[in-house]
């Protein structure tokens, strides 16, 4: 299936919070397992100029999952919802995570 079909298929935006209930990330998939296997990897690269990956690795305690019908549903959803949310490792469509960005130096987590 070329790229264009699979943006008609069914997609997810989740969110990972830490024991507290703060949010750590939001996210958009269309396979949440592999993805929550990839942002929790050990191997995945842990470049100190990205904010937030080693976080996620010893914070994040559990998630949630919403369903969307395609991929344009779920990038619209999953933009809103950095933006009103504010997740401390987002930076993409996320201001004052921009701003923390810039003053750290650090490269933008981008979905």
């Amino acid at each position: 299936m070329n790229a264009w079909g699979v943006r008609a298929l069914p997609h997810f935006v989740y969110r990972l919070f830490d024991e507290q209930g703060a949010l750590l990330y939001v996210g958009m998939t269309r396979d949440f397992d592999t993805r929550l296997i990839a942002h929790l990897s050990t191997t995945m690269p842990l470049d100190s100029r990205v904010s937030g990956w080693r976080d996620i690795h010893a914070r994040y305690h559990h998630h949630t999952i919403d369903a969307y019908p395609n991929w344009v549903a779920a990038k619209a959803a999953e933009r809103a919802t950095i933006a009103a949310e504010e997740p401390e490792v987002n930076w993409q469509f996320n201001p004052k995570g921009r701003a923390l960005a810039k003053a750290t130096g650090r490269t933008a987590v981008t979905a």
